[in-house]
């Protein structure tokens, strides 16, 4: 035998085309932000475009890992959705909180000053349905919470930044890309 079949120089392997990640223009950035304010989670993308954060852990977030008056944000949870190992459960999967994947993804992020606008309105929008909802509101303390109090299932979070970007004309762009967002966006135009 002169040369080795599973020796890599070898082997001709199928070049795989990798799908291409879709980002928003600076333009149609500025018609989303604008159109966004109409949702209950404006909050959420403000956050997501100008911190980088990833979306499950925008949902996981609580209020008092959010510093306001020093603009910044504690990030020590994801939450995810996860087989049901529950032989009684009536769903075959599960939404948890969980810490984040490795330890360098706990981290500390600083807010620009138009996120931590958001984030106070936000704030004062929800405090608003606290008490319009009396006691039938359970605070669990999320940032971004369902009418009852509860997280946000991240599925409604996505379908709500899904109608916006149809309601804007823009393409289909998947949500994580909005990490991408925050190193080359402008917040000159963006309105609260």
């Amino acid at each position: 035998m002169y040369s080795n079949p599973s020796d890599a120089k070898n082997l001709n392997l199928p070049t795989l085309d990798a799908e291409e990640t879709q980002t928003l223009t600076n333009e149609q950035l500025d018609t989303f932000l604008e159109a966004i304010m109409e949702y209950r989670y404006f909050a959420g993308f403000y956050l997501l475009i100008g911190s980088g954060m990833r979306p499950g852990e925008m949902v996981a977030l609580k209020w008092p890992l959010v510093d306001l008056r020093n603009r910044s944000v504690e990030v020590k949870e994801t939450r995810t959705r996860v087989l049901n190992e529950d032989s009684d459960a009536k769903t075959k999967t599960k939404v948890i909180n969980q810490s984040t994947k490795t330890k360098k993804s706990k981290r500390s992020l600083a807010l620009a000053g138009r996120v931590t606008a958001a984030l106070r309105l936000h704030r004062m929008l929800q405090n608003k349905e606290k008490l319009l909802a009396g006691e039938s509101y359970i605070d669990k303390g999320y940032v971004f919470a369902n009418a009852a109090g509860g997280p946000v299932e991240y599925r409604n979070f996505y379908r709500s930044f899904q109608a916006c970007l149809i309601k804007c004309g823009i393409p289909h762009v998947k949500l994580y890309a909005f990490a991408t967002l925050s190193l080359r966006f402008s917040w000159k135009k963006a309105r609260i």
